[in-house]
Protein backbone atom coordinates (compact mmCIF):
# COMPACT_ATOMS: atom_id res chain seq x y z
CA UNK A 1 0.00 0.00 0.00
CA UNK A 2 1.31 3.51 -1.15
CA UNK A 3 0.92 6.42 1.00
CA UNK A 4 1.38 9.84 -0.44
CA UNK A 5 2.49 12.68 1.92
CA UNK A 6 0.63 14.97 3.79
CA UNK A 7 1.37 18.61 3.22
CA UNK A 8 1.21 20.55 6.77
CA UNK A 9 0.66 24.21 7.34
CA UNK A 10 2.49 26.34 9.27
CA UNK A 11 0.59 25.86 12.47
CA UNK A 12 1.22 21.98 11.90
CA UNK A 13 -2.24 21.45 10.86
CA UNK A 14 -2.43 18.77 7.60
CA UNK A 15 -3.99 20.61 4.45
CA UNK A 16 -6.89 18.96 2.35
CA UNK A 17 -4.12 19.26 -1.34
CA UNK A 18 -6.98 17.23 -3.12
CA UNK A 19 -9.01 20.24 -2.84
CA UNK A 20 -6.79 23.11 -2.41
CA UNK A 21 -4.95 24.76 -5.52
CA UNK A 22 -1.03 23.60 -5.21
CA UNK A 23 -0.04 26.70 -4.67
CA UNK A 24 -1.21 26.44 -1.27
CA UNK A 25 1.24 23.78 -0.44
CA UNK A 26 3.98 26.18 -0.70
CA UNK A 27 3.09 28.26 2.21
CA UNK A 28 5.71 30.44 3.71
CA UNK A 29 4.90 31.74 7.33
CA UNK A 30 5.72 35.73 7.16
CA UNK A 31 5.32 36.43 10.99
CA UNK A 32 3.84 35.17 14.15
CA UNK A 33 2.87 37.90 16.77
CA UNK A 34 0.79 38.35 19.79
CA UNK A 35 -1.84 40.87 20.63
CA UNK A 36 0.24 44.40 21.85
CA UNK A 37 1.89 44.06 25.31
CA UNK A 38 0.18 47.37 26.10
CA UNK A 39 -2.96 45.56 26.62
CA UNK A 40 -1.81 44.53 30.11
CA UNK A 41 -1.03 47.69 31.28
CA UNK A 42 -4.32 47.45 33.18
CA UNK A 43 -4.11 44.04 34.72
CA UNK A 44 -0.26 45.07 36.17
CA UNK A 45 -1.74 48.10 37.04
CA UNK A 46 -4.24 46.08 39.48
CA UNK A 47 -2.11 44.09 40.56
CA UNK A 48 0.58 46.20 42.08
CA UNK A 49 -3.12 48.19 43.73
CA UNK A 50 -4.16 44.82 45.08
CA UNK A 51 -0.79 43.81 46.73
CA UNK A 52 -0.30 47.33 48.16
CA UNK A 53 -3.76 47.60 49.66
CA UNK A 54 -3.72 44.04 51.18
CA UNK A 55 -0.12 44.37 52.57
CA UNK A 56 -1.24 47.53 54.03
CA UNK A 57 -4.67 46.43 55.36
CA UNK A 58 -2.92 43.21 56.99
CA UNK A 59 -1.56 45.37 59.99
CA UNK A 60 -5.35 46.53 60.71
CA UNK A 61 -6.66 42.24 60.87
CA UNK A 62 -5.39 41.22 64.06
CA UNK A 63 -7.53 37.85 64.04
CA UNK A 64 -6.38 34.84 61.72
CA UNK A 65 -9.66 34.38 60.43
CA UNK A 66 -9.21 38.00 58.90
CA UNK A 67 -5.90 37.41 57.52
CA UNK A 68 -7.38 34.48 55.96
CA UNK A 69 -10.59 36.21 54.24
CA UNK A 70 -7.59 38.84 53.65
CA UNK A 71 -5.51 37.14 51.15
CA UNK A 72 -8.16 34.41 49.90
CA UNK A 73 -9.93 37.67 48.86
CA UNK A 74 -6.64 38.83 47.72
CA UNK A 75 -5.43 35.86 45.62
CA UNK A 76 -9.50 35.85 43.92
CA UNK A 77 -8.84 39.39 42.87
CA UNK A 78 -5.59 38.52 41.04
CA UNK A 79 -6.74 35.40 39.89
CA UNK A 80 -9.40 37.22 38.23
CA UNK A 81 -7.79 40.88 37.34
CA UNK A 82 -4.32 39.41 36.68
CA UNK A 83 -3.55 35.98 35.76
CA UNK A 84 -6.72 35.31 33.65
CA UNK A 85 -5.66 38.38 31.28
CA UNK A 86 -2.50 37.66 31.24
CA UNK A 87 -3.12 34.12 30.47
CA UNK A 88 -5.59 35.26 27.67
CA UNK A 89 -3.08 37.29 25.96
CA UNK A 90 -0.48 34.21 25.65
CA UNK A 91 -2.95 32.06 24.74
CA UNK A 92 -3.82 34.30 21.58
CA UNK A 93 -1.74 34.51 18.34
CA UNK A 94 -1.92 36.06 14.73
CA UNK A 95 0.18 34.23 12.09
CA UNK A 96 0.56 36.41 8.92
CA UNK A 97 1.63 33.88 6.25
CA UNK A 98 1.64 34.05 2.37
CA UNK A 99 -1.70 32.74 1.45
CA UNK A 100 -3.42 33.84 4.65
CA UNK A 101 -3.89 35.26 8.00
CA UNK A 102 -4.62 32.99 10.87
CA UNK A 103 -6.13 34.96 14.09
CA UNK A 104 -5.89 31.54 17.38
CA UNK A 105 -7.64 32.53 20.86
CA UNK A 106 -8.72 30.86 23.97
CA UNK A 107 -7.82 29.58 27.07
CA UNK A 108 -10.03 26.24 27.42
CA UNK A 109 -11.60 26.11 24.39
CA UNK A 110 -9.56 27.20 21.32
CA UNK A 111 -10.68 28.85 18.16
CA UNK A 112 -9.11 29.12 15.20
CA UNK A 113 -9.99 31.85 12.27
CA UNK A 114 -8.07 32.37 8.52
CA UNK A 115 -8.85 34.95 6.36
CA UNK A 116 -7.65 34.18 2.71
CA UNK A 117 -5.16 36.64 1.27
CA UNK A 118 -7.21 36.41 -2.33
CA UNK A 119 -10.73 37.97 -0.69
CA UNK A 120 -9.08 39.99 0.85
CA UNK A 121 -9.60 43.50 -0.76
CA UNK A 122 -8.99 46.57 1.48
CA UNK A 123 -6.29 46.55 4.50
CA UNK A 124 -7.11 49.22 6.62
CA UNK A 125 -5.46 50.85 9.91
CA UNK A 126 -7.12 52.18 12.50
CA UNK A 127 -5.33 54.06 15.82
CA UNK A 128 -6.91 55.50 18.68
CA UNK A 129 -4.59 58.24 20.98
CA UNK A 130 -3.75 55.36 23.23
CA UNK A 131 -2.80 52.93 20.40
CA UNK A 132 -0.47 55.39 19.17
CA UNK A 133 1.14 56.67 22.38
CA UNK A 134 1.75 52.46 22.67
CA UNK A 135 2.75 52.17 19.38
CA UNK A 136 0.11 49.84 18.41
CA UNK A 137 -2.96 49.57 16.31
CA UNK A 138 -6.00 47.82 14.71
CA UNK A 139 -5.67 46.13 11.25
CA UNK A 140 -9.18 45.77 9.67
CA UNK A 141 -9.53 43.35 6.92
CA UNK A 142 -11.99 44.51 4.34
CA UNK A 143 -13.33 40.67 2.83
CA UNK A 144 -16.10 40.89 0.43
CA UNK A 145 -19.93 41.99 1.78
CA UNK A 146 -19.12 40.59 5.25
CA UNK A 147 -18.02 42.79 8.28
CA UNK A 148 -14.11 43.21 8.05
CA UNK A 149 -12.37 41.54 9.97
CA UNK A 150 -10.72 43.56 12.87
CA UNK A 151 -6.78 42.39 14.47
CA UNK A 152 -7.05 44.56 17.39
CA UNK A 153 -3.87 45.67 19.01
CA UNK A 154 -1.55 44.66 16.11
CA UNK A 155 2.09 46.15 17.36
CA UNK A 156 4.13 47.47 14.78
CA UNK A 157 0.74 48.12 12.94
CA UNK A 158 2.55 50.55 10.23
CA UNK A 159 5.02 47.42 9.44
CA UNK A 160 2.24 44.92 9.27
CA UNK A 161 0.28 46.66 7.31
CA UNK A 162 2.61 47.13 4.54
CA UNK A 163 3.39 43.68 4.37
CA UNK A 164 -0.30 42.15 4.57
CA UNK A 165 -0.32 45.18 1.87
CA UNK A 166 1.95 43.90 -0.26
CA UNK A 167 0.72 40.15 0.25
CA UNK A 168 -3.05 40.50 -0.72
CA UNK A 169 -1.34 42.79 -4.09
CA UNK A 170 0.44 39.41 -4.85
CA UNK A 171 -2.54 37.04 -4.05
CA UNK A 172 -5.15 39.11 -5.88
CA UNK A 173 -5.94 37.04 -9.09
CA UNK A 174 -5.65 41.09 -10.76
CA UNK A 175 -2.26 41.03 -10.49
CA UNK A 176 -1.47 38.51 -12.26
Amino acid sequence: MVTEPIAIDSEGYPLNTGSMPVSIVNENRIAKLRHHAGSLLWPALGFIVFTSAAGFAAGYFPDAWMQIALWSIYGILVIAFVIVPWLRWLASSITITSHRVVLAQGLLVRSRREILLMRVHDVTLRRSAGQMLFGSGDILLGVGAEQPVRIHAVPRPNLVLAALTDLVHASSPRSR
